[in-house]
């Protein structure tokens, strides 16, 4: 699968001049080949959210809070929640972080890390770094 990752520009996807000459390539190469431009969803990564948890194990080791208790604040906090419908009964339950963009993830962390006034730890330092 050939995939352009492409810069928005008032809500529309734009091609770089190199991604325009490369995708014009790629259609006259394979002109069978049908294909579709949509945004891509940069999910939150499984690294990323082991890095959470080790951001959340230093907020329990500062509070005293449990880090599943504090992950569980966050979600109430600072995510939209959602709706489930469960035979005719509808319950509000937190939304979810596995929704989050990698932006957004961060955007989360920090709020978190604001909200607590405890630093989010050093990726390096924490071993989420490699060179």
């Amino acid at each position: 699968m050939k995939a352009w990752l492409l810069e928005q520009s008032e809500g529309r996807p734009q091609f770089t001049d190199w991604q325009r000459a490369d995708f014009k390539e790629f259609s006259l190469r394979n002109p069978k080949v049908k294909y579709k431009l949509s945004p891509l969803e940069l999910k939150r990564t499984t690294l990323q959210n082991n890095f959470y948890r080790v951001f959340l194990m230093k907020i329990e080791r500062e509070t005293g809070n449990l880090a599943d208790d504090v992950h569980e604040w966050a979600k109430r906090k600072f995510l939209e929640p959602r709706w489930i419908k469960i035979k005719e009964d509808e319950y509000k339950i937190p939304g979810s972080t596995t929704k989050l963009s990698k932006l957004d993830f961060g955007e989360y962390m920090d709020k978190i890390s604001a909200e607590t006034e405890i630093s989010i730890p050093n990726p390096e330092e924490a071993g989420f770094y490699t060179k």
